[in-house]
């Protein structure tokens, strides 16, 4: 791992490119990014893959076409909010939120 400082919506639109090649025709590609999101250190080629993986699962869940919608946005969790069985500490946060229109995968 080689992580850095990153911002995601940086790096999101300069993978848009491959993600477009990856889904095809039949599939149109939403990016919502968020002006002003904040910083994050992550290793790029972890996070590049990451997504690569969604957006192929998407196409695969969506063999009829559809619209994969990838956006970015500052987040705040505050004390007391909990997200599944973990409590995320409260912070300022980096959200990435990626939203397919497929059936699923058999």
């Amino acid at each position: 791992m080689q992580p850095k400082v990153l911002v995601l919506s940086d790096v999101l639109a300069e993978l848009s490119n491959l993600l477009r090649r990856l889904l095809g025709e039949n599939i149109e590609l939403k990016l919502t990014l968020g002006r002003d999101v904040g910083l994050v250190k992550a290793d790029q080629g972890q996070f590049e893959q990451v997504i690569i993986n969604i957006a192929v699962n998407a196409r695969d869940a969506m063999p009829e076409g559809g619209t994969l919608t990838i956006k970015t946005r500052n987040s705040v969790v505050w004390p007391d909010t909990h997200t599944g069985q973990e409590a995320l500490p409260p912070g300022d946060y980096v959200l990435v939120e990626v939203v397919d229109e497929g059936v699923g995968i058999p």
